[in-house]
């Protein structure tokens, strides 16, 4: 399993998008156009290609069958940031922040190479 931990603020965000939309669930997406991005969906979108390599803050974190042996082995860090004109399909995006997902952290703070934190994050 991944080790994976996610930022205070961005626990905060989960637990009240939980409330309000259900279960939901993250999903690693290596997409045809944008990259590899982190998606918050309705956990009913799951199929059975989707293999579950962590879970953070009560979420199971999700990518597709050929990537599980690459996702499965690192830790990875979760965070929210504020703003910006994102779109797509992530369940966050209409409240006006997306998570983000980097790899490879230690002491469970977004790296100094992140940017656009949220407010009262900050890296060391």
């Amino acid at each position: 399993m991944a080790q994976i931990t996610i930022t205070p603020d961005a626990q905060k965000k989960l637990a009240e998008l939980r409330e309000r939309r259900g279960e939901v669930a993250f999903k690693i997406d290596n997409g045809c156009c944008g990259g590899t991005t982190l998606l918050l969906i309705d956990a009913s979108f799951l199929g059975g290609g989707d293999i579950h390599v962590g879970e953070v803050g009560g979420v199971g974190v999700y990518v597709e069958r050929p990537f599980a042996d690459v996702y499965s082995s690192d830790s990875y860090h979760i965070y929210a940031r504020e703003g910006g004109r994102d779109s797509g399909f992530s369940v966050e995006i209409p409240y006006g922040f997306k998570f983000l997902m980097e790899r490879g952290v230690e002491g469970g703070l977004a790296p100094p190479s992140s940017q656009n934190k949220s407010k009262g994050e900050t890296s060391s």
